[in-house]
């Protein structure tokens, strides 16, 4: 049901359908932010509320329109003391200069200020990955679930390590460019030719 593979997606609705009791889940606002999936269920008889990322869409990336779908949707729960389960499947927030120009930090506060301030037990399930800050957004261990589970395939990381892996290679390529001297002795800053120190 959820791949391996972490690049492919899969339709976590399914995913929900098999945890929660079945044919309860009422999913809210399906066709706005569809990156994130919210809803209300019943899970052995009790209501529960679900925040989950979808892979299938933009892969579970957390935008400004997800940011405050989750939000609402958190604020909705705690006022009915509706309890919580975070399913993360969220490679981050997304980043760049669109979403940077629409408020993707204030949105993004939004989201985790929600989140933390909820009374209602909270439950965290890391279904195969969970980076960088969407890992916190989505009830991190920091602020106090009642239970994180991750799943044989969960992956929990400040990047994805292929990602990561190559961005070091990158550094320390640039990092040896860096630290070489240019141009000819005599131009060096601090050499005795120079005439500065």
């Amino acid at each position: 049901m959820i791949p391996e593979d972490n690049s492919a997606g899969y339709d976590v609705v399914e995913v929900i359908g098999r945890i929660v009791d079945a044919g309860s889940f009422f999913e809210i606002k399906a066709r706005w932010a569809q990156e994130i999936v919210v809803g209300l269920a019943r899970l052995d008889g009790r209501v529960i509320g679900i925040v989950a990322n979808q892979p299938q869409v933009r892969s579970g990336a957390i935008f400004v329109d997800s940011a405050d779908k989750a939000a609402r949707f958190i604020t909705l729960c705690d006022a009915f003391n509706i309890p919580l389960i975070f399913l993360q499947d969220v490679p981050g927030f997304m980043v760049g200069v669109a979403v940077e120009r629409q408020g993707i930090i204030r949105h993004g506060a939004k989201m985790v200020t929600a989140m933390a301030s909820a009374e209602v037990p909270k439950f965290s399930v890391i279904l195969r990955k969970a980076y960088a800050a969407g890992f916190y957004a989505m009830c991190a261990p920091g602020f106090e679930p009642r239970a994180t589970i991750a799943l044989p395939s969960g992956s929990i990381g400040p990047m994805a390590g292929r990602r990561g892996g190559q961005r070091h290679v990158r550094q320390e390529a640039r990092g040896h460019q860096r630290f070489r001297p240019s141009g000819p002795p005599s131009r060096r800053r601090g050499s005795p030719s120079s005439g500065r120190t």
